[in-house]
């Protein structure tokens, strides 16, 4: 890459160099090459999985504009957002044919690559891990503004359907964010979402002890607006649910990214009959 970018105070003229010193060589940056090939198009759109250094460039300044920029997250650096767990996934993305800028993305970290994963922070995964299932990690999604529509959702799930078909998953997981630091908000939203019956218990998960809230989910408050808890739900959580998704623990609250953050499952056995035919069959 060529130019300056600021990077952790400094101005450096090659930050993979320092990406690399930092996190000792990214297998898949130095390596230019996924764990997984995706590749689907349509007119307006093309979704790969990244397999450039100037992608994997973009998709974290792209990162960096929609979870510090925009939802206020807090970052190492000035101008990317990143983290050690870039170096053991998959980048997921969707660009514009018109100007082939990234403007959709998806992290992607597979058990059949990894035995480590970014939920792993905020949430106790023991059981879960030891399925024998295969799992597939989603996470830092994110859609420009300008394209934020069905045509690029669909081409995401097409995308999460594939990669998880050519790794034979079970289970997708991951931590879905309201972006609220209301306690409050949370202990109400996760007695509602149970009353809803989206509430499940199988794999014992809790959120560890320097993500989790201090209140008793034990006791449900009264909920009587019903309504207003249903417009607090996030749009990208509201999909997951309705494709047959579930909440597996209380919720957690990460301070860095300013949210509340509900683990959120799905057993791709149990999706809704639509969503398997449109997303998850060959």
């Amino acid at each position: 890459m060529q130019g300056l970018i600021g990077l952790g105070g400094s101005l450096i003229k090659n930050p993979f160099q320092s990406f690399e010193e930092k996190y000792e060589v990214f297998k898949c940056f130095s390596a230019n090459s996924p764990y997984i090939n995706i590749f689907f198009e349509t007119e307006n759109y093309l979704m790969k999985t990244a397999d450039t250094l100037e992608e994997f460039y973009e998709i974290f300044t792209f990162r960096h504009s929609v979870f510090v920029k925009e939802c206020h997250a807090e970052s190492e650096y000035e101008n990317i957002e990143i983290d050690h767990f870039d170096s053991i996934c998959d980048h997921l993305v969707i660009k514009d044919k018109k100007n082939e800028k990234i403007i959709g993305y998806y992290r992607m970290i597979s058990s059949a690559f990894s035995n480590e994963f970014y939920s792993e922070n905020e949430f106790n995964l023991k059981d879960l891990k030891g399925t024998k299932e295969n799992l597939l990690e989603l996470g830092r999604a994110c859609i420009d503004i300008h394209h934020r529509n069905g045509q690029v959702i669909n081409l995401l799930w097409k995308g999460i359907g594939q990669y998880s078909l050519m790794t034979d998953t079970r289970y997708l997981f991951g931590c879905t964010s309201i972006h609220s630091e209301s306690f409050s908000l949370a202990h109400e939203m996760y007695h509602y979402l149970k009353q809803e019956n989206k509430v499940i218990d199988n794999f014992n998960i809790t959120p560890t002890s320097l993500y989790s809230i201090n209140i008793n989910f034990d006791n449900g408050p009264c909920i009587t607006d019903t309504m207003r808890l249903k417009s607090e739900i996030p749009s990208l959580l509201k999909s997951y649910l309705g494709a047959g998704a579930k909440i597996a623990s209380t919720p957690a609250y990460d301070k860095d990214f300013s949210c509340i953050d509900f683990f959120t499952i799905m057993d791709i056995y149990n999706v809704s009959r639509s969503f398997k035919r449109r997303y998850f069959s060959l």
